[in-house]
């Protein structure tokens, strides 16, 4: 079943996903698939990983469409 949900930072540095609601779903570590949806493109497959460059954890794909995680974006994962 997929998880949909909107990104939430947590104290420790890493990314929860929560409902509409703010209720936790899951979290995420480096390695771990994820979609995010950007407007304009929809639903983009790539992973979670972490560098100093992008602030800590970040969206990686393999297009090359990497991008920092911030609170609010749009996610889902199995």
């Amino acid at each position: 079943i997929m998880k949909i949900g909107f990104l939430q930072k947590r104290e420790d540095g890493r990314f929860e996903l929560q409902d509409e609601n703010g209720n936790y779903i899951t979290y995420f570590t480096s390695g771990e698939p994820i979609e995010i949806f950007v407007e304009g493109y929809g639903w983009i497959t790539g992973r979670v990983e972490h560098s100093d460059d992008y602030g800590g954890y970040y969206f990686y794909n393999s297009e090359g469409r990497h991008r920092s995680l911030y609170n609010g974006i749009k996610a889902r994962c199995n």
